[in-house]
C-alpha cells in the first residue's frame, strides 16, 4: 500500500479530489445496486479505505467521507422519488436519443419515451403531452434486460405520448447526417460504418455477425481504444516537428474536429478531458497533472452532470481499466526489455478483458490475439470514416477496405476454434474484477500472495461450482421466459428433454435464448426435444435448435407417446389430431409425476379438449401449466375444478398483443384458491430438488 500511496504523491492536495471521487462513487452505488452481494461488498470496503486514508492523512479521509456523503444524498434523491400518474404536460431536454424511444429528464426525474422513427436528439429542448406509465418490456432468458438497462439509468417510469411540441432543437442534426452519409454506401459498408463511427450495430450484417462470433464485438465501435491510439499516432507525428508543449495542444486541436461527433462515449469522453487538462497545465505554464488527480477531477465532473454514468458499464470498464493498468505500471516498468514489457502490458490487458471475450457460453481462442492485432487494422478505417463524414465526401476506397475486413473476419471465422464454456453471469463478473483490485492490493499491502495464485485459486474454486456435479443428484423442471411462447425443459440427472421451443421472428431463439440456457445448466446435450403442435409460438426455434445442438430425438406424434424417461412416463392425454384451421386442437396435453408432483402440462388445448379429457381421465395434480398461455380459449371451470392444482404457471409474454392471460382466466384461477405464477412477471420459473436415494436413473 506504500507503493501506491507514493504513486498519488502523498500531498494531500494533489489527491484530494481523487478520495472525492472515491467516496462520491461508492456512496451513490451502495444504494443504487440491487445485487446483494455487492451491496455487503460495499459495507465491508467503505470503512476499509476510509480507515486506510484516516491512517495517512486526515484530508484524505475527509475528503473521502465529503464525496461518500455526496454520492449518497444524490442517491438517496433519486431512489425515493415517488412515482408519478396522470395526465400532465411536461417541458425537459432529451439526454439520450435512438431510434425509437428517447430518455427525458423534467420534473428532476427521468423518463423512457417512445417513439417510432425518432428524429430527436440529445439536447433537445420538448414539451411533451401524455400520462405516465410503469417500465414493462418483453424479455427472453438470458437476453438483454432492456427494463435493468433503464433502471441503471435512472429511468424508473415511461412517458406515454400524445403530443410534441419542439420549443428548441440542436441546429447540427447529427442522427440526419449519419443517415445521409450512410446512403452513399453499400449495405455491408453501411452497417460496417455504422457499428465503427456511430456505435449502431446492425446484426443481420456479416461482417457484424463474424465478430459476435469472434468476440470482438466490442472493438467493432467507436470507443476509446481507437481515440486513444489515434492519438499516440499524432504525437508521433507531431514530434518531427515542434517541441513537446506544443505537441499537447496541436493534438487537442486536431481531436476536437472529432470530438462532437462521438462525444457521448465515455472512453472518448475520459480521454479527451484528459487531454483537454493538460492543455490548461501547458498554456498556463504549470506541471502536468497526476494521472490519480486527473481520473478524480474527470470522474467528479462526470458525476454532477450525470450521477447514474457511475451505474454504466462503459464507465466501470474504462475508468476500472485505467486505473488497474495504472497500479500495474510499476510492475510491468520492473522489467528491462522493452519487448517483455509490451508482452506484460497486453497480458494485463487481456486478464482485465477476459470476461469481454465470452460470448453465450462458448469462447473463441482468436479472440485474445484477434484483441490485440484488429485495433491497429481498424484504425485507419475509423479515422478515414469520420473524416469522410466530417467533410461530408464518401470515400469510396472504404468499399474495398470493407471488403478486405470481411475476408479478414471470415477467414479468422473459419481457423477460429470455439471452446464450450460455461454462460458467465454477473455475480462471476463481479467475482472476478473483486478479486483482481484484491490481488493487487493484497500485494501493496505486502502479503506474500502473487496475483496469479490468487486468480488461480478463485477459478478453481469457481469451475468447481459450475462444473455438472449437482446434476447427478437432482432434478429440475423449468418453464422457460421465452416471451409469447411455451418452452420446458425436465432434467433429471445429467439428462434433460425440452417439451417446445418457443420461437420469434425477429431472432434466433435457439442461439439466443435455448442454447445458452442448457450450457449454463450444464447440460451438453437433450435426450429428447418434444413439439406440442407445429404453432411457430411452440415450434419456431426447432429447427435451429436441431442444427446447432446436440439433439437424440425428435417426439413431434402421438404415436411418440407414452414416452419413457428415466423414472418418469409421459403421458398424452389428447387423443385428437389438429386440423388446418385449427391445430391447437391436436395438441399435445402431457402428464407426468416427479418425485411426489403431478406435472399437467396443457400445450394449447381448448376447451373441447379438456371437457374430453376429464370425462376419461383423473386430471388431479400439483402443478398445471394452463393451457394457451391464459387464453378465455381454454382452462374452464370445470376443467380448474378437476385438476385443482396448488400451482398454475402461464407462460406469456409482457404487452403481447393477444392480451393474454386473459382476465376471465385470472379470475377463474382466483376463484379456485389456485396460486399464480406467470413467466412475463417472473421470468423463468423452476422447479429443483435432490432426488431420494433410490431414485436411480437407468
Amino acid at each position: 500500500m506504500q507503493r501506491f500511496y507514493n504513486a498519488c504523491r502523498i500531498r494531500a492536495h494533489a489527491v484530494d479530489i481523487f478520495a472525492l471521487f472515491v467516496g462520491s462513487f461508492l456512496g451513490f452505488f451502495l444504494l443504487q445496486t440491487r445485487k446483494a452481494h455487492l451491496f455487503l461488498l460495499l459495507l465491508f470496503l467503505i470503512p476499509i479505505v476510509y480507515f486506510k486514508w484516516l491512517k495517512k492523512d486526515k484530508r484524505l479521509a475527509r475528503s473521502y467521507l465529503l464525496g461518500f456523503a455526496i454520492g449518497l444524498l444524490f442517491s438517496s434523491l433519486s431512489r425515493f422519488l415517488p412515482l408519478l400518474d396522470g395526465e400532465t404536460k411536461m417541458t425537459g431536454v432529451v439526454l439520450e436519443a435512438k431510434d425509437n424511444y428517447f430518455v427525458f429528464w423534467a420534473k428532476g426525474r427521468r423518463f423512457y419515451v417512445s417513439c417510432q422513427s425518432n428524429l430527436y436528439e440529445e439536447g433537445d429542448l420538448l414539451e411533451l403531452s401524455g400520462h405516465f406509465e410503469t417500465l414493462s418490456f418483453s424479455h427472453q432468458e438470458g437476453r438483454f434486460d432492456f427494463k435493468e438497462y433503464l433502471l441503471g439509468k435512472g429511468v424508473k417510469q415511461e412517458f406515454a405520448l400524445k403530443s410534441v411540441d419542439a420549443l428548441f432543437l440542436r441546429p447540427i442534426r447529427l442522427r440526419a447526417m449519419e443517415r445521409n452519409f450512410l446512403s452513399f454506401f453499400s449495405k455491408e459498408t453501411s452497417a460496417c460504418l455504422d457499428a465503427m463511427l456511430f456505435s449502431k450495430r446492425d446484426y443481420s450484417s456479416d461482417i457484424v455477425s463474424l465478430a459476435k462470433d469472434l468476440n470482438i464485438i466490442s472493438l467493432l465501435g467507436s470507443s476509446g481504444i481507437y481515440f486513444g491510439l489515434f492519438k499516440r499516432f499524432l504525437y508521433r507525428f507531431f514530434n518531427y516537428f515542434v517541441e513537446e508543449r506544443k505537441q499537447t495542444i496541436l493534438v487537442f486541436l486536431v481531436l476536437s474536429l472529432i470530438f462532437p461527433f462521438v462525444f457521448f462515449k465515455i472512453g472518448i469522453d475520459r480521454i479527451y478531458l484528459s487531454l483537454g487538462l493538460d492543455v490548461l497545465c501547458v498554456v498556463r505554464k504549470k506541471e502536468k497533472l497526476t494521472f490519480l488527480k486527473k481520473l478524480g477531477i474527470i470522474g467528479v465532473l462526470f458525476f454532477f452532470l450525470n450521477p447514474f454514468i457511475y451505474m454504466d458499464q462503459g464507465f466501470l470498464i474504462s475508468f476500472g481499466f485505467s486505473f488497474y493498468i495504472y497500479l500495474k505500471k510499476v510492475e510491468i516498468h520492473a522489467f528491462e526489455k522493452k519487448r517483455t514489457r509490451k508482452m506484460m502490458s497486453f497480458l494485463s490487458s487481456l486478464f482485465f478483458l477476459f470476461p469481454l471475450f465470452l460470448n453465450g457460453g462458448s469462447f473463441s481462442l482468436l479472440s485474445p490475439f484477434a484483441s490485440l492485432l484488429f485495433p491497429p487494422i481498424l484504425l485507419p478505417y475509423i479515422v478515414s470514416g469520420y473524416f469522410s463524414f466530417l467533410f461530408r465526401t464518401p470515400f469510396y476506397f472504404l468499399e474495398r477496405y470493407t471488403s478486405f475486413l470481411l475476408s479478414f473476419f471470415s477467414s479468422l471465422s473459419a481457423l477460429s476454434p470455439h471452446i464450450a464454456f460455461f454462460r458467465i453471469d454477473s455475480f462471476f463478473i463481479d467475482a472476478y474484477y473483486g478479486v483482481l483490485f484484491l490481488s493487487l492490493y493484497l500485494k501493496e499491502e505486502g502479503f506474500n500472495f502473487t496475483k496469479e495464485r490468487i486468480l488461480l485459486f478463485s477459478f478453481f474454486s469457481y469451475f468447481l461450482s459450475i462444473l455438472p456435479i449437482t446434476n447427478y443428484f437432482t432434478y429440475e423442471v423449468s418453464f422457460l421466459d421465452v416471451g409469447q411462447g411455451d418452452s420446458i425443459l425436465i432434467r433429471i440427472h445429467d439428462k434433460a428433454i425440452l417439451i417446445d421451443t418457443g420461437g420469434d421472428n425477429r431472432f434466433d431463439m435457439a442461439k439466443e435464448v435455448l442454447i445458452p440456457y442448457l450450457r449454463k445448466e450444464n447440460i451438453r446435450k437433450l435426450d429428447a426435444l418434444i413439439i406440442t403442435h407445429p404453432d411457430f409460438d411452440h415450434n419456431g426455434a426447432k429447427e435451429s435448435l436441431l442444427t446447432n445442438y446436440r439433439v437424440l430425438a425428435l417426439l413431434e406424434d402421438k404415436e411418440d407417446f407414452p414416452y419413457r424417461f428415466g423414472p418418469i412416463t409421459l403421458e398424452n392425454l389428447n387423443e385428437r389430431e389438429g386440423t388446418s384451421s385449427d391445430k391447437n386442437i391436436g395438441s399435445l396435453v402431457l402428464d407426468f409425476t416427479l418425485k411426489n408432483l403431478r406435472f399437467l402440462l396443457m400445450g394449447d388445448a381448448p376447451k373441447e379438449v379438456e371437457e374430453e379429457i376429464i370425462k376419461k381421465k383423473d386430471v388431479k395434480c400439483d402443478i398445471l401449466k394452463v393451457g394457451h398461455h391464459g387464453s378465455k380459449t381454454s382452462s374452464s371451470m370445470s376443467f380448474l375444478k378437476a385438476a385443482s392444482p396448488e400451482e398454475a404457471i402461464i407462460s406469456c409474454g409482457t404487452k403481447n398483443k393477444f392480451g393474454h392471460p386473459d382476465g376471465e382466466v385470472l379470475k377463474r384461477l382466483e376463484t379456485e384458491g389456485i396460486s399464480i405464477r406467470r413467466t412475463d412477471l417472473e421470468g423463468t420459473i423452476t422447479y429443483k430438488g435432490i432426488l431420494q436415494e433410490g431414485f436411480s436413473f437407468f
